[in-house]
């Protein structure tokens, strides 16, 4: 009777052991993120992508894209409905995002076991244990990412969320042509279509993805499914193409406009063999995590870590190939050489975002070439199994190194806190009637765009429960709003521009300066004014 039992026992243990350690993943990808995630990174543009949500679920907009016109509205849609649902809060959206992120590592999962199910061996034999195990490490890996952990999972930015969609979207076309599934295929182009409208530089996932649709699904294309697929990608830009439809493919323009902007910041346009070095370089910091410890550093390539992924990336993807599965190369391969001409900027923080759409294909190649060596080390010898596991733990462990170097230098200089309590300190002093003015010199000059956005004191001022009127601008600008105003009010001000406002006003200081580490905040000073000079 024991013997009849036990293969019936085995077989409710299994999914019972995936399921708990794929929770455990889940959790502790979570709990990475969710870890300092009010105060860094530091507040960036994601300001002015919260507050015009904001003004869409007040009812005060309705607009087909995001802030910037080559991005669909789509996000902006969901932080409003997020923020209608549970109010105004300039953490919230962060919150969304790291749910985001999240799915994006269960994503991985699921990419990384149904291309272990597109061996032969595989097909022929189907080993769901090795599936599992491959599907896991990709998870962890995608699970302890600096750039993933630090940007797709914590700055409220469409683009952060392409990752999602895009790994959803290749798992769902391996799935499609290994089972034979035009559902599946037609759900995917759903969500190729949400990741071209989440950042236009999805499309470069197209060719890979279409290539190697035509070479092993073909048959797919002759169905009504290849015909949804078409459709519900569209469905899933509709803003972005109604948007285009209506203006005469004013997204092209401006992506070419902020193309040019970037180029103009770097001091001229990078040629293309200078692009494609900088992305490979890019590449193997991010999958590294040699992020550094600051925005825009450049973690030296020659550290031992980056060098192991330099070597280990093509192995992986060559592995692939001697496996069988064409997937991994055939999609990454196009993309690394289009992107190139699209953009010219990788630094891991905060650009590595654009490299992150192949990062989880890439970091699936890896686990099959490490389940693959695990499980011919395990045939040779029990030290030979254990030196592998520990090599896999070793190269998790130091992206988690990597990450503390990061959040121990970014709280040093105090994250987003100093903003916080300059904030407090506003809401302290603020009367009812008061007009808060802000020093335009606070920030939220967009370089890359030539606009003024939301600056980190505005935003925090303005995405609140009791949100405050408040006004930026120079000397003049805050000069013409003291003298239409007919009430009160209340001025935030740096040196330079306190110094000619006190030119032609009697400015008397309230309250004590703000406390904290930034250097701007430091120096910021706190007034009302009582009169003309």
């Amino acid at each position: 009777m024991i013997a009849k039992h036990a293969p019936h026992h085995d077989a409710w243990r299994r999914p019972a052991l995936a399921w708990a350690a794929g929770l455990l993943v889940a959790f502790f990808a979570g709990g990475l993120r969710l870890l300092h995630f009010t105060q860094i990174p530091r507040f960036t543009d994601e300001t002015d992508v919260v507050v015009r949500a904001l003004a869409i679920s007040r009812g005060e907009i309705l607009p087909l894209t995001d802030t910037d016109g080559y991005i669909g509205a789509g996000f902006s849609y969901v932080l409003a409905t997020i923020l209608a649902l549970f109010g105004p809060d300039p953490f919230l959206p962060r919150a969304v995002v790291i749910m985001a992120g999240v799915l994006t590592v269960g994503a991985a999962f699921l990419l990384g076991r149904e291309l272990a199910g597109l061996t032969p061996d595989a097909e022929a034999k189907p080993n769901r244990g090795g599936a599992f195990a491959v599907g896991l490490l990709a998870a962890l890996l995608l699970a302890v990412s600096p750039v993933h952990i630090l940007v797709n999972s914590r700055i409220a930015w469409s683009h952060a969320t392409t990752p999602l969609f895009t790994t959803l979207g290749i798992w769902l076309l391996a799935r499609a042509v290994r089972r034979s599934d035009g559902a599946s295929l037609a759900w995917s182009g759903l969500l190729f279509g949400i990741a071209l409208q989440s950042h236009p530089t999805a499309i470069a996932l197209a060719p890979g993805a279409a290539a190697w649709l035509v070479w092993r699904g073909r048959w797919l294309l002759r169905t009504r499914w290849a015909a949804a697929a078409l459709g519900l990608g569209a469905v899933g830009c509709s803003t972005l193409l109604a948007y285009n439809l209506l203006t005469g493919f004013d997204s092209v323009r401006e992506a070419l406009a902020k193309s040019d902007a970037y180029a103009l910041e770097r001091a001229g346009r990078a040629p293309y063999t200078l692009a494609l070095r900088l992305e490979l370089e890019g590449l193997v910091r991010v999958l590294a995590g040699a992020i550094g410890e600051g925005r825009g550093d450049l973690a030296p390539l020659a550290r031992p870590g980056a060098i192991a992924w330099a070597m280990l990336t093509p192995l992986a993807l060559a592995w692939s190939i001697r496996a069988g599965v064409w997937l991994p190369l055939v999609v990454v391969a196009p993309f690394l050489l289009i992107l190139p001409m699209l953009n010219s900027k990788y630094e891991p923080l905060l650009n590595g975002r654009y490299l992150m759409p192949i990062v989880p294909l890439v970091q699936s190649a890896v686990a099959l070439l490490a389940v693959a060596v695990w499980r011919r080390a395990a045939g040779a010898s029990r030290w030979a199994m254990v030196a592998v596991g520990l090599i896999v733990v070793l190269v998790l462990f130091d992206q988690r190194r990597s990450l503390t170097a990061y959040e121990n230098a970014a709280l040093a200089d105090g994250g987003n806190l100093p903003y916080v309590d300059a904030a407090m300190r506003i809401r302290q002093l603020h009367q009812p009637g008061d007009l808060i003015l802000l020093d335009a010199d606070l920030g939220g000059a967009r370089v890359a765009s030539n606009r003024e956005g939301v600056s980190v004191l505005e935003y925090l001022l303005v995405v609140h429960p009791e949100p405050l009127p408040v006004a930026s601008g120079g000397a003049n600008e805050l000069a013409e709003q003291i003298e239409q105003g007919s009430g009160r009010q209340l001025l935030a001000l740096l040196p330079d521009t306190r110094q000619e406002l006190a030119a032609r006003y009697r400015l008397t200081p309230v309250g004590e300066p703000p406390a904290g580490r930034e250097q701007r905040l430091r120096n910021l000073g706190l007034y009302r004014v009582d009169g003309r000079r």
